[in-house]
């Protein structure tokens, strides 16, 4: 993804649900700038918290140099708001049909 995403100039992401442990994982690489990077994950992982409906999810990033020399990280457990929920309804689903919800 790194070589893609450094090739190409566009954010490459996948989610994983591991229905058994009730946890969403993303992994993000981008060549955003950090900041915007980090916002980017975290509305990531709040989209695999809402899609997959899971107790816990977490986040890595990291820059689109073929390397992936920095990495960021985000874990939630907090429940989602009903205001959260709705407003994540409003987007298109990032991860398309990887690890649909079981």
């Amino acid at each position: 993804m790194c070589v893609h995403s450094a090739k190409d100039g566009q954010e490459h992401q996948f989610s994983h649900f591991q229905k058994s442990r009730g946890t969403a994982s993303v992994y993000l690489v981008s060549s955003l700038g950090r900041e915007e990077r980090v916002k980017y994950l975290e509305f990531l992982v709040m989209y695999a918290h809402f899609k997959y409906g899971v107790a816990q999810s977490f986040g890595v990033a990291t820059d689109a140099g073929v390397s992936g020399r920095s990495y960021d990280f985000m874990l939630t457990r907090k429940q989602l708001t009903p205001e959260a929920i709705e407003v994540l309804k409003t987007f298109d689903d990032p991860f398309g049909d990887s690890n649909e919800r079981l």
